[in-house]
């Protein structure tokens, strides 16, 4: 059964029946994975419904130790008629709390797992602790599972809005990392009365990387690495766990190999006031040149309740923010100029640990910053495949085409415009992605333009750039006043022949029609049908335009559906033929005959 785009299940209820036993049905075939269904009344039902409690039959609870539904709480309940609840061991579905006068959770006491069910990186919530203003405490004791049923998706908590001093353990924040816990709001800070077991880990206060001791798997404090501190980093090879940021400036170090082990961050900061600092700073490492953190799989980041209204749309509401400036230039060569330090292709993965990159190593991303590109400027090229800026050839562009080819060979996708105009190019050969594939082009902005170059001969490359314009139309394109360029030739090749727009005129030869046009029609003007169509159509009609006489400009838009293919044009809607509307005809040199 497939639910609605909201990710919610169908409604499914099985009620009443008195001598069904469900339960062993339960966890079987596809029952297996809708947590919603409501079954109740039956011989044996799943479980008891976490959806429909009430304060005066709490004390029925007592013998369950299922819940299905998940489990929803409001203002309705006390704290001790929630002890209730204390044998639950499974809750499947969404887990609900909200305006209760509660400290903590420990009613749950016996909670073990938390069975959800959530593809990919659907923005469900399945954990929600929210508005609880007296609670300062989390206090699962026995929570040792996140079973999700599908294979992979996002496993999103919200911790919002609870007591100023609510607060998570150490053991707790790293049982949320190891599950893959990723959180909408996280108001928390860290507890500071005790780490109690940590599972024999070795847990290191940070204070300098003089005073860091050996063999440390959890650091607890903001990470500073500076200059002179490059003797002391073999330290960090054995760290998994950071629970603070991470802060690198001035080091001669040209990577983080030494890093290779961490796998988990975990910046709580001081609360209200966490998120106003970097997660991770990497400044003035002019050696540092792969910045990868590759085996980092999960990032939780505090935010201050009172910022909340500035991110209503986004889903992180945390900023997450990395900043890398004045490092070595190629520092994200490897991932062709895109600023990322944790690098992955999966998307559960990539979610979990997405971080918002500011600082002069990635913002702006990828930018030609030269008004004119020349053997000079062409060397600070950005070795991205998504490039923004206007390419602008002109007569001081000294360099051949095949030498901007080579120049621009990793660019795939432009993002501003192009502009060859009063230049000595005899092709633009370089208007392609990597290996002569197709060049995007993202040219509401600006366009393309191609004019008063005297010696340009050769468009057939420009095929091969797909524009995109704006949402109410095409790029800007013009082709004007090249007088060696036969346009006509390539005007229905590749991509050419989508351009309504296109605006060609003054060259060698412009797209025009073939001059035999009418050749089937011994010459004369006119427009048949098929035999098997003449009941349809027959039109003899007034004709003008450049294959009937003296050129006229074409103004005629009336929309008409027709096909074209093998040298032929055929439909039951046409006006006035060398008059046609601007959209096709104009563009097609290899029609050759009309019926």
């Amino acid at each position: 059964m497939i639910g609605n785009e909201k990710r919610n299940e169908c409604d499914f209820r099985i009620e009443n029946n008195t001598r069904l036993d469900m339960d062993k049905y339960c966890d079987t075939g596809y029952f297996y994975y809708y947590l919603d269904m409501t079954i109740r009344g039956n011989l044996q039902d799943c479980g008891c419904p976490g959806n429909q409690i009430f304060e005066h039959y709490l004390d029925e609870y007592q013998n369950c130790t299922v819940l299905t539904n998940g489990l929803f709480l409001n203002y309705f309940y006390t704290s001790t008629s929630l002890h209730g609840l204390s044998n639950i061991q499974l809750v499947k579905g969404k887990m609900n709390i909200q305006k209760m006068k509660i400290q903590n959770l420990s009613f749950l006491e016996n909670l073990t797992t938390l069975k959800i069910r959530n593809l990919g990186t659907g923005e469900k919530i399945v954990f929600n602790i929210q508005d609880n203003l007296k609670m300062t405490r989390f206090k699962i004791p026995s929570l040792k599972t996140i079973e999700n049923v599908e294979d992979a998706g996002i496993r999103l908590f919200n911790f919002e809005n609870l007591h100023p001093e609510f607060c998570l353990t150490i053991r707790e924040l790293m049982w949320f990392l190891q599950q893959e816990v990723s959180f909408l709001n996280l108001h928390a800070t860290i507890c500071d009365d005790g780490f109690g077991n940590l599972d024999g880990k070795t847990l290191c206060h940070f204070e300098s990387m003089s005073k860091l001791a050996e063999n440390c798997i959890i650091i607890l404090g903001d990470l500073y690495i500076g200059a002179g501190d490059e003797k002391y980093i073999n330290k960090l090879e054995t760290v998994k766990y950071l629970f603070g940021s991470l802060n690198m400036r001035g080091t001669n170090l040209e990577n983080f190999n030494f890093l290779n082990n961490l796998k988990y961050i975990a910046f709580l900061g001081s609360g209200v006031h966490s998120d106003l600092k970097p997660v991770i700073q990497l400044i003035s490492n002019k050696n540092l040149k792969n910045a990868e953190l590759s085996g980092v799989t999960n990032v939780l980041v505090s935010n201050a309740p009172f910022l909340n209204s500035l991110f209503k749309n986004s889903i992180r509401k945390a900023r997450r923010t990395a900043i890398i400036q004045d490092n070595h230039p190629d520092i994200f060569q490897h991932l062709n100029g895109s600023c990322n330090l944790i690098n992955t292709a999966d998307e559960v993965l990539r979610y979990r640990t997405a971080l918002n990159y500011s600082g002069g190593n990635c913002d702006p991303p990828c930018v030609f910053k030269h008004s004119e590109v020349s053997s000079k400027t062409i060397k600070s090229f950005p070795n991205c495949s998504m490039v923004y800026g206007i390419l602008v050839f002109n007569q001081n562009t000294d360099m051949t085409s095949a030498e901007i080819k080579n120049g621009l060979s990793k660019m795939s996708i432009l993002v501003g415009g192009i502009l060859v105009e009063n230049s000595n190019l005899t092709d633009l050969s370089f208007i392609t992605g990597p290996w002569d594939t197709f060049l995007t082009l993202y040219c509401k902005m600006y366009g393309v333009f191609i004019r008063n170059n005297s010696q340009l001969s050769n468009l057939s490359t420009m095929t091969k750039a797909f524009l995109h314009g704006t949402d109410d139309g095409e790029c800007n394109f013009e082709i004007k006043n090249n007088v060696k360029l036969n346009v006509g030739r390539v005007c229905d090749e590749e991509k050419l022949p989508y351009y309504m727009n296109m605006r060609v005129e003054g060259n060698l030869k412009d797209c025009d029609n073939h001059p035999d046009i009418f050749k089937d029609n011994e010459g004369k003007r006119r427009i048949t049908t098929f035999d098997y169509e003449i009941f349809l159509y027959r039109l003899t009609s007034e004709f003008v335009g450049g294959d009937c006489g003296e050129r006229v400009d074409i103004i005629d838009e009336k929309k008409i559906e027709e096909e074209s293919s093998g040298g032929y044009i055929f439909g039951n809607e046409f006006y006035s033929f060398c008059g046609f509307f601007k959209a096709r005809i104009k563009f097609t040199e290899n029609v050759y005959s009309i019926k």
